[in-house]
């Protein structure tokens, strides 16, 4: 008899995951009707859950996280009201590239004006202990020159975001009280970890041929990443899964890297994703560049974590875009005079190809503002 009722438990378990699997929700590019892959899934509450897949299926989610704000670049965001919408569309987006500037002579570095946004949540299970959303305006410098000249673009231009404004909004929880935190000087890890490289993104001879279709391809090295390419009109989006050919799709700070640091970290989930225009070429090449974005989930724990949050070990997601708003072509000289400077107050420039912002991080920005 008791085996009987759990044989029956079974059953009905597995048919409610079999139902849950068969109403799973999946994001559909509204022009064409493939998989939007990597689109950033945003709980209530402003948590970043996590990605789509291949099949655009959107993570795990609870009724508890809805509305849900999926974004993804290159697209128009939705938000998602119930888990009930079993297929969400999002509208492609088509922007044109902004202002490019070149200086006579050959081009040996390529500076690039960006505008990002920085979200961070540290969490455990059970409680959220800190949301910061963060707006930059950056620059980065990338080496361009070929032959001779080659090197001294490289020492001059390292890829990495140098900021020249900032403002930032931050909530912390501890014993049971928030503390907001307006414009404090942070630099999100997902940015310091940034390197934007000189090297060009490679497109499948079978997305050229069958660009007329606007088809999405995956392609997955058999050593190396997963990459997906999708293209919509004249726009390119290539995303990379650096974690698709490990061993459990995780990756963790080697353990001497970790005690020098103070802290281990396993990274679950990572990404990095970029935009291109393909109006002019055929080829996407760093200079066609409309936005770019990093994100990933990680498990650290460590003397600093403790010491943070009082924690032996926290969850973190970080998730990182970057739009650009204005391309030049500089000098290496130029470009060594100018990683130097930091403005007052610059002007915050926000492109088209910025999405607007979801509910909740509106709502941080107004809680933390009063």
């Amino acid at each position: 008899m008791y085996r009987f009722k759990y044989l029956l438990c079974f059953i009905i378990a597995a048919s409610l995951a079999c139902s849950k699997m068969s109403a799973q929700q999946r994001v559909i590019d509204a022009v064409d009707s493939v998989a939007v892959v990597a689109a950033t899934v945003f709980s209530d509450g402003g948590k970043l859950i996590g990605l789509t897949n291949e099949q655009g299926e959107l993570p795990a989610a609870t009724e508890d996280d809805y509305p849900l704000t999926i974004r993804c670049i290159g697209y128009e965001g939705t938000e998602v009201a119930t888990p009930q919408s079993a297929t969400i569309f999002l509208t492609p987006q088509c922007f044109e590239l902004g202002e490019a500037i070149i200086t006579p002579g050959d081009p040996e570095v390529l500076q690039l004006t960006c505008y990002t946004r920085s979200y961070q949540k540290v969490f455990t299970d059970t409680c959220r202990l800190e949301d910061t959303y963060a707006e930059h305006m950056v620059n980065i410098f990338v080496p361009v020159a070929t032959g001779k000249k080659a090197k001294k673009a490289k020492k001059a231009a390292d890829g990495k975001p140098r900021i020249i404004a900032e403002r930032v909004w931050t909530i912390r929880y501890k014993n049971g009280r928030d503390t907001l935190i307006k414009n404090g000087h942070t630099r999100p890890i997902s940015l310091s970890l940034e390197r934007l490289s000189e090297e060009e993104d490679t497109i499948p001879l079978k997305l050229l041929k069958n660009g007329e279709d606007h088809a999405t391809h995956s392609i997955k090295g058999k050593f190396g990443p997963k990459v997906v390419y999708s293209m919509t009109d004249d726009n390119l989006t290539v995303a990379h899964y650096p974690l698709a050919d490990t061993e459990n799709g995780t990756v963790s700070v080697p353990k001497a890297l970790a005690f020098v640091l103070g802290m281990n970290v396993d990274v679950t989930q990572y990404y990095r994703m970029r935009s291109y225009n393909m109006s002019s070429t055929q080829t996407p090449s760093i200079k066609d560049l409309i936005s770019f974005a990093k994100a990933f989930d990680a498990t650290t724990s460590g003397r600093l974590i403790r010491f943070a949050y009082d924690r032996k070990e926290v969850k973190m997601s970080l998730h990182t875009e970057f739009y650009v708003v204005k391309a030049e072509y500089i000098s290496a000289d130029a470009a060594k005079d100018r990683a130097k400077l930091r403005l007052a107050a610059p002007k915050f420039e926000i492109p088209a190809s910025a999405p607007k912002l979801d509910a909740a991080t509106l709502k941080l920005i107004e809680t933390v503002g009063k």
